[in-house]
């Protein structure tokens, strides 16, 4: 069911961002849409990141969590404006500027009752029992009003899911955090160094459960290899686990 939901969900947003480009009139081709990263100090992309065009398929086993364990559907997927500025996508990049200045996760949770049926929470529910962590241990609410920039693209989606994935799409949620620290960093930077977590309390079959997501995001970088077995590795490795040799960082 877990790789049946992906894939139905990655066919929404093919449909559904080919909709808003329409809606806001862009006219990138998916041939020639290159994914915004983080420049470099000197303010140029390094080129293997300029040269890299990463696909949604790369993407969605990394920004998607399924943790539900006894009995229990618990679903979480973030949805960084990255996510959205795929090769396949071709949008905008400004039509999701809001996803890129907050946290937004795409939740379902919900308990299997007799003959299947699914009990799904309410977004209230979901509200009141999901926090953000950050790196440094700070936790955030889900935040009262969402801005228009991230409300208006939500609102375009949700029927989508509804029509689509019935019960299931009606009760996938959005929740909007904070998308910087005081300090003005980004809290979840796919392509920083850093990590981020969702907290959620009783809706995963267990009293609490830390969904974490540790960066950066390997499907935004090309392919790393271990210089001396040339196994696959992550690209927020460190270290090669099986030579215990420090790893190049991705660029």
């Amino acid at each position: 069911m877990r790789n049946c939901v992906a894939v139905i969900v990655l066919s929404l947003i093919f449909c559904w961002t080919s909709a808003a480009q329409t809606k806001t009139g862009a006219t990138a081709s998916s041939s020639s849409t290159t994914p915004q990263a983080s420049p470099t100090p000197g303010g140029a992309l390094p080129a293997a990141q300029r040269d890299w065009h990463p696909t949604t398929e790369d993407l969605l086993p990394e920004v998607q969590k399924n943790v539900g364990r006894n009995g229990r559907v618990a679903f979480l997927w973030w949805m960084p404006a990255e996510y959205f500025e795929t090769k396949q996508s071709a949008n905008n990049p400004a039509y999701f500027a809001g996803f890129r200045n907050n946290t937004v996760v795409a939740v379902a949770f919900g308990k299997v009752q007799p003959f299947g049926i699914l009990d799904f929470v309410s977004l209230d529910t979901a509200r009141s029992r999901v926090t953000m962590r950050d790196a440094n241990g700070t936790e955030y609410k889900p935040v009262e009003n969402v801005p228009e920039d991230v409300r208006v693209p939500l609102e375009m989606m949700k029927p989508v899911f509804s029509a689509s994935l019935g019960k299931l799409g009606e009760n996938i949620q959005f929740l909007v955090f904070a998308g910087r620290a005081q300090n003005g960093t980004r809290i979840a930077d796919p392509r920083g160094q850093r990590e981020f977590s969702m907290v959620v309390k009783e809706l995963t079959g267990e009293p609490e459960t830390t969904v974490t997501w540790r960066l950066p995001l390997s499907g935004l970088f090309p392919p790393k290899y271990c210089p001396t077995g040339k196994e696959k590795v992550e690209a927020s490795w460190k270290f090669c686990p099986w030579h215990g040799i420090p790893l190049p960082e991705s660029q």
